[in-house]
C-alpha cells in the first residue's frame, strides 16, 4: 500500500526514506507516508489554499515575468480557497516534492494517525524521533524549521528552495520535462 508514495522518488532519497521508516519503527515510533512526489498541478492546488483570486493572478503574472510559462499556466487553473488556511508557501516547482526529493509522513499510534506534534509517549514525540533519525541520514526535517514548522515533511536537499540553485526558467523547463506528459 505505501509503495505508491515511493513512485517517482529519486533513488537516493527513496533508499534513505526506507531506512528512516525502518529506524523509527525499530525505536517504537511508526511513521506512515501519505505524500511523496507530487505534480505541479497538485502543488498549485495546495498553494491556492488560503489565497484569493488576486493572489493567484499576481503570482501568474510574476511567473510569466520570469518566463516560467508552463508553471504560470498551471497556476492560472488553480481555484482560490480564501476560506482555508495557508498550507504552503511553495509555488509549483518550488517544493522538493515535485523533484521527487521530499516525503510527508504522519505518526501512527495504534493504527490511528496522530497529527498533534506535541503529543508524546514516554515524554517523546514521534515527530521528534522522525526528525532526529532523518538528520542522522543526512536528510532535512521540516520539524526543525523555525518559520513554517512542517513536522510531517522530510527532504533530501538542505536548501529550502530550488530557486537557490536554479532560475525560474530552468525550474519551468524541468517541471515541463518531468510532468508535461503525465
Amino acid at each position: 500500500m505505501i509503495e505508491k508514495y515511493f513512485y517517482k522518488l529519486a533513488p537516493t532519497f527513496q533508499k534513505k526514506v526506507l531506512q528512516l521508516l525502518d529506524n523509527c519503527d525499530r525505536l517504537g515510533y511508526t511513521m506512515y507516508p501519505f505524500c511523496g512526489a507530487r505534480s505541479p498541478q497538485e502543488q498549485a492546488q495546495y498553494w491556492g489554499k488560503g489565497r484569493t483570486e488576486n493572489d493567484i493572478f499576481d503570482k501568474v503574472e510574476y511567473l510569466k515575468s520570469y518566463e516560467a510559462y508552463y508553471l504560470a499556466e498551471i497556476l492560472s487553473g488553480t481555484v482560490p480557497d480564501a476560506s482555508s488556511n495557508i498550507i504552503t508557501n511553495a509555488l509549483p516547482g518550488l517544493s522538493w516534492h515535485q523533484w521527487g526529493e521530499a516525503m510527508d509522513c504522519f505518526w501512527l499510534i495504534d493504527e490511528t494517525p496522530e497529527w498533534d506534534i506535541s503529543k508524546t509517549i514516554n515524554g517523546i514525540s514521534g515527530y521528534e524521533v522522525y526528525a532526529q533519525e532523518a538528520l542522522k541520514l543526512g536528510l532535512t526535517a521540516g520539524y526543525n524549521w523555525e518559520e513554517f514548522k512542517d513536522a510531517v515533511h522530510i527532504q533530501l536537499s538542505s536548501i529550502s528552495s530550488p530557486l537557490e540553485r536554479y532560475s525560474w526558467k530552468e525550474i519551468d523547463n524541468k517541471m515541463q520535462m518531468l510532468f508535461n506528459n503525465s
